[in-house]
């Protein structure tokens, strides 16, 4: 099934519809190599689709986010990421300085973490969710 039919039959299977702009988003999402925001979403859109605003925007992402199509993170600036699901879960690392986001799909570096805080709080942590702060070695230098 071609992800435009599997997108169809996921939106159709919760009587919603497959708009042009539901599609334009969800394509973008699944053509970026890295994470993308809600205003870079909004400009691809808005060159194609000018009538959109950034409320449809948000709800669309919803809505994908729903479906486990797409996922975010938060940064610690206050800006959310986003990209397809169809990448493997990995951890994200956000520079303080530079702002660049970095990921790696070793998620065994926050798996002493997660345990850490489950047996000491009973916290169940998701840090695929979550960019992790710090400096990166370009900074550092």
């Amino acid at each position: 099934m071609s992800h435009h039919d599997s997108l169809h039959a996921e939106l159709h299977a919760r009587g919603l519809r497959l708009t042009p702009q539901r599609q334009l988003i969800a394509d973008l999402l699944k053509e970026q190599t890295g994470h993308i925001t809600v205003e870079q979403i909004y400009e691809e859109v808005h060159r194609r689709f000018p009538a959109v605003n950034r409320s449809t925007i948000y709800r669309t992402l919803e809505v994908l986010e729903d479906l486990g199509l797409v996922s975010h993170t938060h940064l610690v600036d206050g800006t959310s990421r986003f990209h397809a699901t169809v990448a493997a879960p990995h951890l994200h690392f956000s520079c303080s300085c530079c702002g660049e986001l970095f990921e790696t799909d070793d998620l065994s570096l926050g798996q002493t973490l997660i345990a850490e805080l489950r047996e000491r709080f009973g916290f169940h942590a998701d840090l695929t969710h979550t960019a992790l702060t710090g400096t990166c070695s370009h900074c550092c230098q």
